[in-house]
């Protein structure tokens, strides 16, 4: 895998490899970044890396839809891949590190108020049947970086 992403065309410029970095180190990097984006090009269903950013602190530039849609402030939201490039751009640009607190600020509350119900209410009402009914029961397992 290091040895595609050498030959990446962006590579040394552009693209850093890392390698594999541990969980701890790892987060405490994501906190310093100003921005988490995901330019998916499926639809997220629960948007998990979008809610351990917030988390973070760090909020997130993306499409407002599916699982993204709590996570993605409006200020922030793209409607399409190219906007991806002039929304990065303006906020490059554009840059108030008093907006930037003020949107992390506002990060932290939305992932303290997220909750296990919050995420089995979500994902239940994504079902054909309720959990309830007939007796069904519902396991959810998680791959959150950040303990939420």
């Amino acid at each position: 895998m290091q040895e595609e992403l050498k030959a990446h065309v962006g590579y040394g410029k552009h693209l850093i490899y890392h390698g594999r970095v541990p969980k701890e180190e790892f987060l405490e990097q994501w906190k310093t970044y100003q921005y988490t984006l995901m330019p998916s090009k499926f639809l997220e269903t629960f948007g998990l890396v979008a809610l351990d950013s917030l988390a973070l602190g760090v909020p997130v530039i993306g499409i407002k839809k599916g699982g993204l849609l709590p996570f993605v402030f409006d200020d922030l939201a793209v409607d399409s891949y190219e906007m991806f490039y002039t929304t990065l751009k303006t906020t490059i640009t554009d840059f108030d590190p008093i907006v930037r607190k003020s949107q992390s600020d506002r990060c932290l509350q939305i992932a303290a108020d997220y909750t296990m119900q919050t995420r089995v209410d979500r994902f239940t009402g994504l079902l054909p049947f309720s959990s309830n009914q007939d007796n069904k029961s519902l396991l959810l397992v998680s791959d959150y970086a950040v303990d939420i």
